[in-house]
């Protein structure tokens, strides 16, 4: 009998949803992190949330365009000197007029090169996100009121990061 009831538990243990893992990764957290954990009292868990990887942040995509934003600043300048060249050194702004389209092919080329990556690019998921609004004593012994969003890694295994989120979304 008091084998079925272990199995019993231990199965019962296995079945944890990852929006009770990250509360207990949470509540670990907070027994390290926190003034007075014994003053720790959850108001409030949001629903877990999946991070996924953006363009935006991957380092090849954010080089590639700020080499093409730079190609174009060049660009425009080396137009501009052509423009004050124009009538007194027609050679010389001719030759900003050439340096000024190559750099627009570059461009051109580099805004090509990052539409196709965009069109290829699948987002994967990356972490899981958790706000938890919680009272607890702070440092001068003062019950707060915090809304704290904690970022886990992809596996649900840690908390990775955590944003205060008390002035944020306030209407």
């Amino acid at each position: 009998m008091k084998k079925i009831i272990l199995i019993l538990i231990f199965l019962s243990s296995c079945n944890t949803s990852p929006e009770q893992k990250a509360e207990k990764l949470i509540e670990e957290y907070l027994r390290k992190s926190l003034n007075d954990y014994k003053s720790y009292e959850p108001v409030e868990f949001s629903s877990l949330d999946t991070i996924f990887s953006s363009l935006d942040t991957w380092k090849p995509y954010d080089s590639i365009a700020r080499l093409r934003d730079a190609a174009d600043v060049i660009a425009k300048t080396f137009k501009q000197e052509n423009e004050k060249y124009f009538y007194n050194k027609p050679k010389l702004a001719n030759s900003f007029l050439q340096d000024a389209l190559k750099e627009e092919d570059t461009v051109r080329t580099m805004t090509n090169l990052l539409d196709s990556m965009n069109r290829k690019f699948f987002p994967k998921r990356i972490g899981w996100k958790m706000t938890h609004t919680l009272r607890a004593k702070n440092a001068f012994g003062a019950v707060v009121l915090n809304k704290i969003t904690y970022f886990f890694d992809e596996n649900l295994t840690r908390v990775i990061k955590e944003v205060d989120s008390s002035d944020l979304n306030t209407n």
